[in-house]
């Protein structure tokens, strides 16, 4: 239908038209073609898992660094450091860790931070702020 030479669609009049333009013949025809072709999306957990699963994603942009997060023990990787850290303070007021054996554990826990901070592309780009940051937190879980 043309109103003033500009097409209007009424409801049901060129519906036909349309199927017959794309090969079709009624609309059970165009509902199995789009059966057939239909691919859902995935929801943000399965893009999380695809993410997961990859594991070479930086690869396209290892040149792209971001600032350190404020909460350097907000990932599983953080976590996991805390529940070690925890077990090693235990450890320590039980009498079976001197000082010097929680210096070094200390010491490896900041340079451990550091290192995955460095493989998640983390930085500020001052390496002695981002140091006392992680210096800071780390001493903040042994406190």
């Amino acid at each position: 239908m043309e109103v003033r030479n500009v097409q209007a669609v009424v409801l049901g009049q060129d519906g036909a038209d349309r199927l017959a333009e794309k090969g079709l013949h009624s609309r059970e025809e165009l509902v199995e073609r789009v059966r057939d072709t239909f691919v859902p999306k995935r929801d943000s957990f399965e893009k999380l898992k695809v993410k997961d699963l990859s594991g070479c994603e930086c690869y396209a942009n290892y040149q792209i660094t971001t600032p350190l997060p404020k909460s350097l023990f907000g990932d599983s990787f953080g976590y996991e450091m805390q529940k070690d850290i925890g077990k090693h303070m235990e450890a320590y007021y039980a009498g079976k860790m001197d000082d010097e054996e929680l210096g070094q554990y200390f010491n490896a826990c900041c340079t451990e931070m550091r290192k995955y901070q460095a493989q998640c592309h983390r930085a500020s780009g001052d390496a002695e702020a981002d140091n006392r940051k992680i210096i800071s937190q780390v001493y903040e879980i042994f406190a």
